[in-house]
């Protein structure tokens, strides 16, 4: 976006940010949601074959991958107008997006304690599957637990989409 590329976007009677979404859509991406499928189902076979209960998790997945799925959409949002502010995407978004989601892939109770407290809020990424998979797989955390993380994901975009909105009003084109 540093070569003028959103200044074309802002110029088109639709909104920039449905404009950004339908871009770069790429059906290569349908092997990645094979290939989590499947390791879904095997996940879920091993569950079974120690006989622990199954139905609430394969139940929640839904809610699980749109949470999780809108989660990584609201830091990727807010993280854009940082981005036009201070003209660093790449060192920006590996703080934001990429070292979040690889965090995510491990128990939250693994890192420090400022680390968690930036997982459990402002980088919300403890939402995506570790608080909602303590509880179902029985691993502790309390009842309520999965529905936190569609309602943290839910904030999460709104709070981002408003974000969005003010970076969008105070951009600044880059003359080219």
């Amino acid at each position: 976006m540093l070569q003028g590329e959103l200044d074309q976007l802002l110029i088109r009677p639709l909104s920039p940010l449905a404009l950004l979404l339908t871009r770069n859509l790429e059906l290569g991406r349908i092997g990645g949601i094979v290939q989590g499928l499947v390791v879904f189902g095997v996940a879920v076979a091993g569950l079974h074959a120690q006989g622990k209960p199954v139905w609430d998790v394969v139940l929640y997945a839904p809610v699980a991958l749109l949470s999780g799925s809108a989660i990584f959409f609201a830091l990727s949002l807010a993280t854009a107008p940082l981005c036009f502010w201070t003209h660093q995407t790449k060192d920006l978004q590996t703080f934001t997006l990429y070292a979040p989601a690889n965090a995510s892939n491990y128990p939250v109770s693994l890192y420090p304690g400022w680390l968690k407290g930036l997982f459990f809020s402002v980088i919300p990424v403890a939402f995506v599957n570790y608080v909602p998979m303590r509880y179902l797989l029985g691993k502790g955390g309390d009842w309520y637990d999965p529905l936190l993380t569609p309602l943290v994901a839910a904030a999460s975009v709104f709070v981002a989409v408003r974000f969005w909105n003010k970076g969008i009003r105070a951009y600044h084109s880059t003359g080219s």
